[in-house]
């Protein structure tokens, strides 16, 4: 078992690296769902060479791991239940916006490989670094020798990585200074002008006895304050109709 080479390559690197290295006793697989890619890599190959992907592998492992993943993030979803645990994709557990699930069901069919490969090479090409590296972890414990191609320091990859988001935040900043700008160009700002005793009284009046309890106040000025905007705005947009509420003793407002 010392004596067998597990090659790891990335996806980018693989269409310059495979044609020129794959040789007919290779056991060569395709870790991605880039299946146009997956073609290109096969029609570039030598005579008698060729890269699988899982097929029927791939479904097995999906069977094997669906219940332990179900069972893994319903103990998550129960210890971070939280507002910002459910807004993460991670908590929906779909694997369209996050590759959670594939890149397990990769990890776990590329140990299968392993453990039963005949060949004395095998050659994993896949587009997730943090992959490859679990793949080239179990397999140091199995006894592989193991060879990454074409692969960038991590100190590169991690500055263009933080160059990438720098950049995006950036571009949100600027991005939403840029529509502040065009809002208040149009749109006035709201002045910070003190509400008018009057203009308070009126808005009370126009409250319910039950909600004037609940706001837990007495005070005009005190009950305009604590009201939510909407519900401020929906009071002063409806009419009082003088029928409906007839005008109040003088003695209704505390002094």
């Amino acid at each position: 078992m010392g004596s067998k080479e597990l090659m790891l390559i990335g996806k980018k690197e693989a269409l310059s690296i495979v044609p020129a290295i794959i040789t007919r006793n290779d056991s060569c697989y395709y870790l991605s769902d880039d299946y146009f890619c997956f073609l290109r890599l096969n029609k570039n190959l030598p005579h008698n060479c060729e890269i699988l992907n899982l097929a029927g592998i791939f479904q097995e492992a999906l069977r094997n791991l669906r219940q332990p993943f179900l069972n893994l993030f319903a103990e998550l979803s129960e210890k971070y239940d939280s507002l910002a645990w459910w807004g993460t994709h991670l908590a929906s557990r779909s694997s369209a916006p996050i590759p959670l699930l594939r890149n397990i069901i990769y990890l776990y069919a590329a140990n299968k490989i392993l453990d039963g490969a005949n060949s004395k090479r095998v050659i994993f090409i896949g587009e997730s670094p943090a992959l490859l590296d679990s793949i080239a972890k179990h397999a140091l414990e199995r006894g592989y020798h193991v060879v990454h191609r074409g692969r960038e320091a991590k100190i590169i990859h991690n500055g263009k990585l933080c160059l990438a988001y720098g950049i995006r935040i950036i571009d949100f900043i600027w991005r939403n200074l840029k529509n502040r700008r065009a809002a208040l160009s149009i749109l006035k700002p709201m002045s910070n002008t003190p509400v008018s005793s009057t203009f308070c009284r009126k808005v009370y009046s126009a409250i319910e006895p039950s909600t004037r309890v609940q706001l837990n106040s007495s005070d005009p000025l005190k009950v305009c304050d604590s009201l939510p905007l909407p519900l401020l705005v929906c009071t002063i947009s409806t009419p009082i109709s003088s029928a409906d509420n007839p005008p109040r003793s003088s003695n209704t407002f505390p002094v």
